[in-house]
């Protein structure tokens, strides 16, 4: 798999904070880890949402988004605007 980051791949974006309404564990083991941690953040590119999801197995995680081209699209923390 190849990392590829979103502000590199992608000229245009917006990012805007919307509150996950799923299950509060959702993506997460019972230690609290996972492959596919919702955040509250979306990415939208062209017309298209995407959630902001991280992958933690530690205590550091990568933030990611998923899109047809892209399944592993690294989202930086200088990405989405301060809150």
């Amino acid at each position: 798999m190849t990392c590829t980051y979103l502000a590199e791949t992608f000229d245009t974006f917006k990012a805007e904070r919307r509150p996950f309404t799923g299950h509060p564990w959702s993506g997460r083991s019972a230690t609290g880890y996972g492959r596919k941690i919702p955040t509250d953040w979306m990415i939208q590119l062209g017309t298209r949402w995407h959630r902001v999801y991280v992958c933690c197995f530690s205590n550091a995680g990568t933030a990611y988004i998923k899109t047809k081209e892209h399944p592993f699209l690294v989202v930086n923390d200088c990405d989405l605007p301060v809150a």
